[in-house]
C-alpha cells in the first residue's frame, strides 16, 4: 500500500467552522492539568486538522478509522467512517467531538488513525495529542 503524505491534528477547547469551510481554533493545548492529584477530570475538546490519504487501489469503502489511546496503551474512543470517494488520493478535513471524556490516568494521550480494515491496515499518524500532568508540575 502507497504511503500517505503527512497530516497534522491539534486539539483545542473549542472549534468552529466558518461558511467557507475554514477552522477556526480556540484554546489550543498540549496539557490537561488536574486540580487534585490523581483524581479523573471530565474534559470536553475538539481535534481539528487534515489528514491526507492515497492508496493506488481507490479509496472507495475503505474503513477510516480515529482511535484515542491512554498512557497505558489502551483504547479510549474509537470513530469511524466509511470513505465514499471514488479516487486514489485525497485530503479530508477533520472535526472530532469529545463532549465527556473522561481522563483517569496522568501521562500522554495519543491519537491514532487507521486506514483499511484487518488484514490491510495502514497507520497514518500516531502521535501524543496532549498530556495529562498534576497541576504542580511545570
Amino acid at each position: 500500500m502507497d504511503k500517505s503524505k503527512g497530516s497534522y491534528l491539534i486539539p483545542c477547547d473549542h472549534a468552529l467552522i466558518s461558511k467557507d469551510g475554514k477552522p477556526s481554533m480556540i484554546g489550543v493545548f498540549t496539557n490537561i492539568s488536574l486540580g487534585v492529584s490523581n483524581s479523573p477530570v471530565t474534559q470536553k475538546f475538539f481535534i481539528v486538522g487534515v489528514v491526507h490519504l492515497r492508496n493506488p487501489d481507490g479509496l472507495k469503502d475503505k474503513l477510516l478509522s480515529f482511535l484515542l489511546v491512554k498512557p497505558d496503551g489502551q483504547e479510549t474512543v474509537r470513530i469511524e467512517s466509511t470513505l465514499t470517494d471514488d479516487s486514489t488520493e485525497q485530503s479530508i478535513n477533520v472535526f472530532l467531538h469529545y463532549e465527556r471524556l473522561v481522563l483517569e490516568e496522568l501521562g500522554g494521550y495519543r491519537l491514532k488513525v487507521m486506514l483499511g480494515t484487518e488484514p490491510n491496515i495502514e497507520e497514518l499518524y500516531n502521535r501524543q495529542i496532549f498530556e495529562v500532568k498534576e497541576r504542580n508540575e511545570p
